[in-house]
């Protein structure tokens, strides 16, 4: 199937937008090295440029993954989404299976962040985006 370069630009450009609420995310599921903002006035975006913070969280296999910026090899865009009961969310992550093959040819890698529990949410990855989940 054939993806259009302005496809790909606005799934890029909506990932970096999902990008600033990582922090807000983390703080809840394990260690970050920024505070957790208490009000949605609290929260700043990351700017073009910034590094998101790091941060740990739980695997859909139940271990820790330990996201830092500073020892990635590849760039990555941080995908968040509700889970898998969310019908828009299921949507966009069904539109993303078109895309992550020319995300990543571009050398590219694509994490999905989300605070449903790992058992249902390595099923709802694994049908809506039909990629080899593990």
């Amino acid at each position: 199937m054939h993806v259009s370069f302005r496809s790909t630009l606005y799934v890029l450009f909506a990932a970096l937008l999902l990008v600033s609420i990582v922090s807000s995310m983390a703080g809840r599921a394990g260690h970050a090295d920024v505070p957790i903002a208490e009000t949605a006035d609290q929260i700043e975006p990351l700017a073009v440029g910034e590094s998101a913070p790091r941060f740990t969280v739980e695997t859909v296999d139940g271990q820790p993954y330990d996201f830092d910026p500073q020892k990635l090899e590849r760039p990555v865009i941080l995908l968040t989404f509700r889970g898998g009961w969310c019908p828009y969310c299921n949507m966009y992550l069904s539109e993303m299976r078109n895309v992550i093959p020319t995300i990543r040819e571009l050398g590219v890698d694509v994490l999905f962040l989300s605070g449903d529990r790992s058992e249902l949410l390595f099923e709802s990855l694994k049908q809506e985006t039909q990629e080899d989940i593990d």
